[in-house]
């Protein structure tokens, strides 16, 4: 499976003059914020570690926004490309993090990953993440007589 002829073209033309380090709002400064959505996917219990009292996880996040300086109009493309699939290291990405995770690693190297962009510049990206030694914290349960 490959590039099909209409996303490289509305990559050449939509990527032009894009540049991933700075993030969209500073672009436009029209003032408006950028809304990140957050959506787990996908949550799997790997292990538990009863004596360490931690367990560990396989956690997919999608994360979606827009970003207003990747926008085409697909009627404009003979092949009417609505979306496209781009290296993610290509467009500007939220630095979130999972903060309660005492390690996290990528399966796959960003290299490797792909987001998708649609013509209202809408850009999803999907983030799997091996979580590992969350802590348990200890729980008091009530005595019943």
């Amino acid at each position: 499976m490959g590039v099909k002829a209409g996303e490289y073209t509305v990559f050449s033309r939509a990527f032009k003059a894009y540049n991933n380090e700075i993030m969209p709002g500073i672009v436009n400064a029209s003032g408006n914020k950028i809304t990140v959505t957050t959506h787990i996917q996908r949550l799997q219990l790997l292990d538990v570690e009863e004596v360490e009292q931690s367990v560990k996880f396989f956690i997919d996040v999608r994360l979606s926004w827009t970003d207003p300086t990747i926008r085409w109009d697909p009627a404009l493309d003979t092949q009417k490309t609505s979306s496209i699939k781009v290296p993610e290291d290509t467009v500007w990405s939220p630095d979130i993090t999972i903060f309660s995770a005492v390690s996290k690693t990528f399966p796959i190297p960003s290299s490797r990953r792909v987001v998708r962009v649609n013509s209202d510049g809408g850009v999803v990206k999907s983030t799997a993440q091996l979580l590992g030694k969350l802590k348990i914290k200890e729980a008091h349960p009530y005595t019943v007589a």
